[in-house]
């Protein structure tokens, strides 16, 4: 009775060390606040001041836009002319799913 009950006890400890131990990360964010991580007031630029422009680019201003083919249907060509006239500095990007399929399949090659 005594090695059933070591047996049940070491197994049982074995399965939640387990089960604790993979998920670890989530039991983590429930005591981290993110503090460390945050962004205070003093590090925003203000609304419409030179640091602004001041900053490196790091992400490219381009707009893609992926359809089946090259024309784009009437009821999409609002938003995209709508689109087109909020960013006017952006760059426009089409592509369609069967030019980028056909130019995947010639990267493998």
């Amino acid at each position: 009775m005594r090695r059933g009950i070591i047996l049940f006890l070491v197994s049982t400890v074995f399965i939640l060390g387990f089960a604790v131990h993979s998920v670890w990360t989530l039991l983590s964010l429930l005591v981290v606040d993110g503090h460390e991580d945050a962004i205070s007031r003093a590090e925003l630029p203000a609304p419409n001041s030179d640091a602004i422009s001041e900053r490196p680019q790091l992400i490219p201003k381009i707009i893609h836009q992926t359809y089946v083919n090259e024309s784009i249907p009437d009821h999409w060509k609002l938003p995209q002319q709508t689109c087109l006239d909020l960013h006017p500095d952006y760059e426009y990007k089409v592509r369609s799913v069967i030019t980028r399929l056909s130019n995947a399949a010639e990267d493998k090659n």
